[in-house]
């Protein structure tokens, strides 16, 4: 299992004084070979 490479901001959730990475996506490597060229992008949460 891998966990794809991540663009944007360094944190997917925030209570306002916390900020944290808690949203990841992992992948096996059969679907990263169906999918070469792929990242998540990180939103302002």
């Amino acid at each position: 299992m891998n966990e794809l490479t991540a663009v944007g901001g360094s944190y997917t959730w925030t209570n306002g004084h916390t900020y944290s990475r808690i949203d990841r996506a992992i992948v096996n490597v059969e679907w990263m070979l169906q999918m070469s060229v792929i990242e998540v992008r990180i939103l302002r949460p």
